[in-house]
């Protein structure tokens, strides 16, 4: 029996809220699974502090099939302390926001492991378009980003997959707006690094997203996906380049990866641009539900 038209409660305890609805259309169906989890025992690197305890972790995956196309959207974060009277899904339509965020007057926000995703693509031949985002934490000012697009020509089946950086997932303002789109926008290499991008002040931050992005290029033999060529090398300066020794040290791919080893040298730069990212990916459209 397909369960359809209304919301079905799946499970409901003090700990475990799972609701879900599926609706047929003409060509297939959508819906929505929704979740609410509540671990006592849990903690969050962000929710010290505020005098609950545990954490709630909540989200859902909304689909949408026609034909052979799918199209899948997922969020799902981890929520300061546990409250039985709030499981941290909308009343209406069960999903989760990032600008449910903690803050001061919100202490039972979202603060840690942010994490969101968009598919789009054909069930039988997987060609189309994955989009994955990640954020640390609540304070992060930005987010990494993750792309993948897959091809199929006639027998072969090839794909691209990019990481690189986004803003954060939400505007920290009186109007927050969450992020509009999953695409990437630049490349940070050097985050946490001595005067790196957290090091600097918001202004600044713009002058570190370089136009370049990683990428591996890979094809599909026997149902496992091999690379047949990626730019993935960077040194963890500001500008992704640097001349001479840099002021660090590095292992070449010929050393043992002790750190027994002094070597100095130019850190090899070989990042794709950014403007051939734009020109081979497109964010996956959203589902209809």
């Amino acid at each position: 029996m397909m369960l359809q038209g209304l919301w079905w409660t799946i499970l409901e305890t003090p700990a475990f809220h799972i609701v879900f609805q599926n609706v047929p259309t003409s060509t297939g169906f959508h819906g929505r699974a929704s979740w609410s989890i509540a671990d006592a025992a849990a903690s969050g690197f962000n929710c010290s502090g505020e005098g609950g305890s545990g954490l709630t972790f909540a989200g859902y995956l909304t689909y949408e099939k026609s034909g052979t196309s799918l199209k899948q959207e997922f969020k799902h974060a981890e929520f300061c302390s546990i409250d039985e009277a709030d499981d941290r899904l909308d009343d209406a339509d069960y999903t989760i926001t990032a600008c449910n965020y903690k803050k001061s007057g919100n202490a039972t926000g979202w603060a840690d492991n942010f994490n969101a995703a968009r598919f789009s693509f054909d069930v039988d031949s997987l060609a189309g378009n994955y989009a994955y985002i990640w954020q640390a934490g609540k304070q992060d000012p930005r987010s990494r980003r993750f792309s993948f697009k897959v091809d199929v020509e006639g027998s072969a089946t090839t794909a691209n997959a990019y990481y690189g950086y986004g803003p954060s997932v939400y505007t920290e303002d009186s109007e927050c707006a969450e992020f509009s789109d999953y695409l990437i926008d630049g490349m940070v290499c050097n985050w946490t690094g001595p005067g790196g991008f957290l090091s600097k002040t918001p202004e600044e931050r713009d002058a570190i997203v370089q136009p370049y992005v990683q990428r591996q290029t890979l094809e599909l033999v026997s149902d496992v996906w091999t690379v047949t060529d990626e730019q993935i090398k960077y040194p963890p300066t500001n500008a992704c380049t640097c001349t001479g020794a840099c002021g660090f040290t590095y292992l070449t791919p010929d050393e043992d990866f002790s750190n027994d080893s002094d070597q100095v040298g130019t850190p090899i730069f070989d990042l794709d641009d950014f403007a051939d990212y734009e020109a081979d990916f497109s964010a996956p459209g959203a589902p209809s539900f």
